[in-house]
């Protein structure tokens, strides 16, 4: 099989790449904390000149990637805070970093699989990228749905359907995923308050394996004619 090209080597990645690898594809890992457990390229995808070397040295060492998968996360120290605590500089710098990468990446490998004659590149958004925030789900707890993930998710929608139509007829395609809330050690009341809207398992929140199947699909033959779309993987929550 083709190799397939993973950024974000964290808790969706991990899973993601295992899946992969064990239903016989060739994973490349990218991120900016080197792996040994893969091939891997040191990458950052915030850095225009970091993306393209990595392009760089793909051609040089002959692999041909088929498809991108960018569960990266980027985000700056003040990231996560209320909304009366955002600072202007703090979200454009969250902005910056995170869309701003996820646009370096679709341009620039968008580019690299038109020069291979086609592939698929795959982002990460999220429900809140759809629907507005159910702030009730966080009271009294010390965290909440920052202000910057849902314009950056929402955004990152939008540009994927832009890409999609701007490489129209080079067989490149371009999709999302939507995933509702992954289960990270959070806790338990969390939890308890998120699966009240879920419509189905009530499992509360959803385990990164939970998308490993998904994104195979987007990845393979089967959704050779799914361009510019966004796939919901939330248990019917947004519903």
């Amino acid at each position: 099989m083709e190799h397939i090209g993973l950024i974000g080597y964290g808790l969706l990645g991990q899973v993601i790449t295992e899946h992969l690898k064990n239903k016989g594809y060739q994973v490349v890992v990218f991120d900016i904390i080197p792996t040994t457990e893969h091939t891997f390229f040191k990458m950052d995808i915030t850095d225009e000149a970091s993306v393209a070397q990595t392009i760089s040295l793909l051609t040089q060492s002959g692999i041909k990637l088929g498809a991108i998968i960018n569960c990266s996360y980027p985000r700056g120290k003040d990231y996560g805070h209320k909304l009366e605590e955002v600072s202007l500089s703090s979200f454009n710098e969250n902005v910056s970093l995170h869309l701003g990468g996820y646009f370096n990446i679709m341009k620039q490998f968008g580019f690299y699989l038109k020069s291979l004659g086609g592939g698929a590149i795959i982002s990460f958004s999220s429900i809140y990228g759809l629907s507005a925030p159910r702030f009730e789900i966080y009271d009294g707890l010390p965290f909440t749905m920052p202000v910057e993930y849902a314009a950056i998710k929402a955004a990152i929608l939008h540009l994927n359907k832009y890409m999609a139509k701007y490489f129209a007829g080079t067989n490149v395609r371009f999709n999302s995923l939507s995933p509702g809330g992954i289960f990270s050690n959070h806790d338990e009341k969390f939890v308890s308050a998120y699966g009240q809207f879920s419509l189905h398992s009530k499992k509360g929140m959803l385990m990164p394996a939970d998308l490993a199947g998904p994104v195979e699909f987007l990845i393979s033959s089967a959704a050779n004619h799914l361009n510019g779309q966004n796939l919901v993987i939330d248990d019917g929550w947004t519903l």
